[in-house]
Formats: structure tokens, C-alpha cells, sequence
């Protein structure tokens, strides 16, 4: 059966992921597709990928609680308030998109790497408040105005998290 697709190998019906239940794997890399709908039935989906695909909501993906991967980069993503349903999420990349927050991601306790960089992002109080979010765990937040002055990121760095700049 067919554990991960990509548009490259020619399968672009996204209408027709239901078809494909044990889907795990799903990338869908400058893919115009603008909308999440068509994989919120993929709930054993651990892994996916859709960068610079015109996303603006996370919503429909807020039932796919398999997921430990999820890179939503390049997109136009304003909200991670559907993440937080995602406990087994370990990586989250979001760079470029018009994040201002992470508080969605303040119950995710395997989430270990985050890349938050290319957003206007105002406050890290989501992941300070993460008593799992320390040693061994990254965050990128290069291009966003952080620096290693402010008290967020003093807070992160005192727990053993890497941040980058």
C-alpha cells in the first residue's frame, strides 16, 4: 500500500486523497493548492509537508493527531490555534508565514524543533510556558526581531533550548 505521495510523482488530484487511507507521508511543495480541506480525512498521516501552496488556515488539519511532522512554511498562515490538537507533533516549521504568536503551542510536550524565522512574531510566551520545550530543543527565529537581549528568548535559552538568529 502507498505510504507517501508527492505531487512529483505524478499524483496532483488532491480531490482524491481519500482514496489513499494509510497515507502516512505527504508532501506538497509549491503546490498551489490554497486549501487544507482535502486531507483533514488523512488521520494517519505522520508527516506533512505543504510549503508555499497559498495556505492560509490550519484548520482542517486539526484532526490529524498522528502527526509529528509538519512543515507549513511560505505560506500565509496567521494562526497555529489548530496545532495544539497535535500532541504527538515533534518538528513544526513555519518560517515566512504572518505568525505574531506561538501560545497554541504551549501543550505540545514532544515539540523539540520549531522554526519560527520570517515572522512578525510579538511574543514566544507559548513555548517559554512549555515545561518540554528545553534541553536538546531548537528554535529558529532568524528575521523575526528577536534577539538574545530580550527576556523570552533569555527565559529559553536559561532551559536549554538552542535559538538561532
Amino acid at each position: 500500500s502507498l505510504i507517501q505521495l508527492d505531487p512529483q510523482d505524478g499524483f496532483d488530484a488532491l480531490s482524491e486523497l481519500s482514496v489513499l487511507p494509510s497515507l502516512t507521508h505527504l508532501y506538497l511543495g509549491a503546490s498551489p493548492i490554497g486549501d487544507l480541506s482535502p486531507v483533514q480525512g488523512l488521520v494517519g498521516l505522520t508527516t506533512l509537508s505543504v510549503i508555499d501552496a497559498g495556505i492560509s488556515s490550519l484548520a482542517p488539519i486539526s484532526s490529524l493527531t498522528q502527526l509529528d511532522h509538519l512543515d507549513v512554511s511560505f505560506n500565509l498562515i496567521d494562526d497555529l490555534s489548530p496545532v495544539s490538537s497535535l500532541t504527538l507533533l515533534q518538528t513544526l516549521s513555519a518560517a515566512n508565514n504572518d505568525l505574531s504568536n506561538v501560545d497554541a503551542l504551549v501543550g505540545l510536550s514532544e515539540l523539540c524543533f520549531v522554526d519560527l524565522s520570517s515572522n512578525p512574531i510579538t511574543s514566544l510566551t507559548g513555548l517559554v510556558d512549555n515545561p518540554n520545550f528545553g534541553a536538546g530543543c531548537t528554535l529558529n527565529l532568524a528575521g523575526t526581531g528577536f534577539s538574545l537581549e530580550q527576556e523570552d528568548v533569555q527565559d529559553l535559552v536559561s532551559n536549554g533550548v538552542t535559538v538561532s538568529f
